[in-house]
């Protein structure tokens, strides 16, 4: 069962709680699995950069590194610069967050640590040419329970969500598509579902303009820009034209509703269902 809890802190702090089973299953020819610590709950400090986004310590077999928790990546992605001893001699397409391709190789690192847990031998990874160390996406993510402390820029990871003494009952249920956190959100009264995407530190609900009626075009502001593909990436690809548009409308997530919140939409196809 995965859970994705939102609850509002007596000092304004917003959590999210992201839970998952231990898994632990054969893959290539060493197996992977969890080793937990001491610790019920670990407390980790994260970073910011210039855009808000959550960097958290991750150790790579002696090395730490910083790496991006982006709730919007199904697979952790790793840069090139970071030696990994065993890889793939095949590369594979990905996909950025415009939907532009990339190439990327599977690699197998012996061994991951956050906190005090340890990931080993964990096969579903990759390795490109990237700006900064990396992205800790779900296929890690989704093995162990996290709560985000926004207030005080922390990091509670456990194996139990028990541990983190939250009320579930509060929470938002989510789902994985494509193996990314999606919940059910009604935008200007359409139901669709919302990615939930710490990588992406816009201010904005963004979503597929498929999703809303042709009538909702009245006071609408279009835009035309031109967006760059190389914002994470060292692959030097073409910059994208972007058609979107932008209205003030009310969002419901759970049993809030968050009235006149600006809503961006877009004309390309993104990583949505």
């Amino acid at each position: 069962m995965i859970f994705l809890d939102f609850v509002k802190h007596s000092k304004g702090c917003l959590f999210i709680l992201l839970s998952g089973a231990l898994v632990i299953s054969c893959s290539e020819s060493s197996q992977q699995q969890l080793v937990f610590g001491e610790n019920k709950v670990d407390t980790l400090n994260y970073l910011n950069d210039i855009d808000n986004k959550i960097y958290v310590p991750l150790k790579i077999n002696d090395s730490v590194y910083n790496f991006l928790f982006d709730t919007g990546a199904s697979s952790t992605l790793i840069d090139s610069k970071i030696k990994i001893s065993r890889e793939s001699n095949n590369t594979q397409k990905i996909l950025g967050f415009y939907s532009e391709q990339r190439e990327a190789k599977k690699v197998w690192p012996e061994q991951i640590t956050i906190g005090n847990t340890q990931f080993l031998n964990f096969s579903d990874c990759l390795q490109t040419d990237l700006t900064f160390p990396g992205f800790l996406g779900n296929n890690l993510l989704n093995k162990l329970c996290w709560s985000l402390d926004f207030v005080n820029q922390k990091v509670y990871v456990t194996e139990d969500v028990h541990n983190l003494y939250r009320d579930l009952s509060n929470g938002i249920p989510f789902e994985l598509i494509n193996n990314t956190v999606h919940i059910k959100g009604v935008v200007e009264g359409v139901e669709l579902p919302i990615l939930i995407d710490t990588g992406d530190s816009g201010a904005s609900i963004k979503i597929n303009k498929r999703f809303l009626d042709e009538n909702r075009k009245n006071n609408i502001i279009q835009w035309s820009s031109i967006i760059s593909s190389n914002y994470s990436y060292k692959q030097n690809l073409d910059d994208l034209e972007e058609t979107s548009f932008e209205t003030i409308g009310n969002i419901t997530l759970g049993d809030e509703v968050y009235q006149d919140e600006l809503i961006h939409m877009f004309l390309i196809e993104l990583k949505l269902p």
